[in-house]
This record gives C-alpha cells, structure tokens and sequence, in this order.
C-alpha cells in the first residue's frame, strides 16, 4: 500500500509572488496541470523538464476573462480548468520555462519560435474518481485533480489534518469551489484512517511541507459526509513526446510488432513478469517491466485472456485467469481471479 511520506514532486510553488499563490491568482488549474505533466515527463525520460506555466496562462486559447462566471484577479490572471490546459498543450505543445520565463502577471499570447523546445501531448486519460480506479492510477503515477475547497478548512490545513470536505459550505452563488493540484500518493494513518497525499500549490506552509491528506470514501462514516463530491475532474497525460528545436520526437510505439505475433509476444514477456508476483489479496495488478511490447492500445492486445500459476498466500502455486483491461505507455494492468477447483 501507499507510503505515510508524501512522495516528492517539483514544488508547485516556483512562481511563488505571494505567500498562497493560487488562492489569490487564481492559477491552480494551470499549476497543476503543469506539475502533474512535469512529473510524468520525468518517470518517462528520467530528467527534469520545467515547463512553462507564464505561456499557458498566456496563450491558453480558451481564456475566459470575458465569461461572467469565471473571475479574473488583481495579476488579470482568469480562472479555468485543468481540462482547458491539457487540450491547449495537446493543440500546441508547451516550452521550457527556461526558453518562456516567468514574469508574475499575464502577458500578451506569442506564437512559438520555429525551433522551440519543450514537449507535446498527444492525448489525456480522465481517471474514474471511485477509490479503486484512483489507486490503481497512482500506483504508477501522479493524478492531477481537484478537491472540494473551503477558505476555513482547505486553506487552513495542517500536517495534522484529514481534509474530509464535511465543514465545506457554498460560495454566496450557491455553487461549491474546487482547487486543483496533484495527488501523488496514499496511505493509512496510524489511526487507521485512509487518505490520498495531495500536493498544493500553497507553499511549504500548507499541510505537510505542502501535501495535504485527503480522507478516502472507504474511511467516511456514513452518517457524515461531505455535501458535494470531495474530488472531480482527475485526469492524467497519454503520450509525452519531446520537442527539440521544433522537431517533435515520437514516443517509441512499437507499431512494429505484427498483429498476429501480439498474442506470443504477451505470452513471453508478460506471463514471466507475471509469475514473479506475489498475489496477496487484491483483483488487480499493473506490471511496469513490459511496456516496450505492450505500449500499443489495440483490441487483439487488450482482450487477451490467459491463465498462469503464481504464488498464493500460503506459497503454494496456484491457478489463476486474468484479462488485460487496460494498456498504457510504461505500465499494464490486469484483473485476475483464482480458478477454483471444484
């Protein structure tokens, strides 16, 4: 299960002008945007990528100033949603910060140089927000999304606290307020209690050093729940390519694998990996080591149903039969069940 400690992610506070920067301007949905694909980069390339976050805010083609319901701040920067930030960087790709420095208040839209690095998005997945889609989700990597907000209890939170949205009540339009930032992990307190970690962009100050923990649906009491959804809107990156000197560098695919050779090349590469875990309890399991033949999302691939012999609970081989439900670059997961013998 998750680990009690935060687990580290590039501080969504590096623009830092104000002591809460995105409770005042407004910016956490293109902050966490651009943490959550920052930190996706890395677990993809192994290496740092500070992207961009003054060109979003910029260019972002569906800005909203002009829209009653969204609120433009003292830095004339607007509100949005992460979901307009990941289909921009689809659109457009995104610079490094270093090439689209940070200048603290919204700046006139650009158009890119000819040769600009940075990366580009060929797609995003929207993450279910029941507990077992999100856990499976973070088991390979961080979920950008937002969390139900309350100025007397979010903003307030302490490494002590367990935001649970109950005290949460609604804006004087009678609509609930959302900030969106990064989770990045979950665990089990001492307590017994379960939680998701969730990286905001308030500071060090806020939470933990700038985590906060969330109560996990399965730990409410039923008699006391919050008024609203606690989280929405969680969402991840499909394929990072990079982009050097304009030129996008295509994520490996490996189309190359013939259709009909799919099935045998599953069978040599994933039901080794396979026989090497260790089934506890649980219906699912994600495999990282075999994402260079099983990237490409294909029906053939992900319906492929097979049966293998594992380590029970007791170390005694078992039967299992198991079904691919879902491929993605770097990772695979798989339902499974034991076979009963009758």
């Amino acid at each position: 299960m998750g680990s009690m400690a935060p687990p580290k992610l590039t501080p969504l506070t590096r623009h830092l002008f104000s002591s809460f920067l995105s409770f005042y301007a407004v910016t956490c949905w293109a902050l966490g945007t651009i943490s959550g694909i920052e930190a996706w980069t890395r677990l993809k390339y192994g290496e740092e990528s500070k992207l961009s976050l003054q060109e979003l805010l910029n260019c972002c083609d569906r800005n909203p100033k002009n829209d009653d319901d969204k609120y433009v701040d003292k830095y004339q920067f607007y509100s949005s949603s992460s979901l307009d930030a990941f289909l921009w960087i689809e659109s457009n790709g995104i610079q490094l910060e270093k090439d689209y420095k940070w200048e603290g208040e919204l700046g006139a839209s650009t158009v890119k140089k000819m040769k600009w690095n940075g990366i580009k998005l060929d797609s995003h997945e929207n993450i279910s927000t029941d507990e077992e889609s999100l856990l499976i989700a973070l088991n390979k990597g961080p979920v950008v999304g937002a969390i139900l907000f309350d100025k007397g209890g979010l903003l307030s939170l302490d490494k002590k606290d367990i935001w649970d949205g109950i005290p949460c009540i609604p804006a004087p339009d009678g609509k609930y307020k959302y900030h969106v930032g990064v989770f990045s992990g979950y665990g089990t307190t001492d307590s017994g209690k379960k939680i998701y970690w969730f990286q905001s962009s308030w500071g060090s100050r806020w939470g933990e050093s700038g985590y906060g923990r969330i109560l996990r649906k399965s730990s409410y009491n039923s008699k006391n729940t919050p008024p609203a959804d606690l989280i929405c809107k969680t969402r991840i990156p499909g394929t990072i390519h990079k982009v050097v000197n304009g030129k996008i560098q295509r994520a490996n695919n490996y189309s190359d694998v013939d259709e009909e050779k799919k099935p045998q090349v599953i069978k040599d590469y994933l039901e080794p990996a396979i026989g090497n875990y260790n089934y506890n309890s649980g219906t699912h399991l994600i495999l990282e080591s075999v994402e260079k033949v099983l990237y490409q999302k294909t029906s053939l691939v992900e319906k492929y149903d097979f049966m293998f012999n594992a380590k029970a609970p007791d170390n005694n081989m078992r039967k299992f039969k198991a079904q691919i439900i879902k491929i993605k670059e770097g990772y695979v997961v798989i339902k499974y069940e034991e076979v009963k013998v009758v």
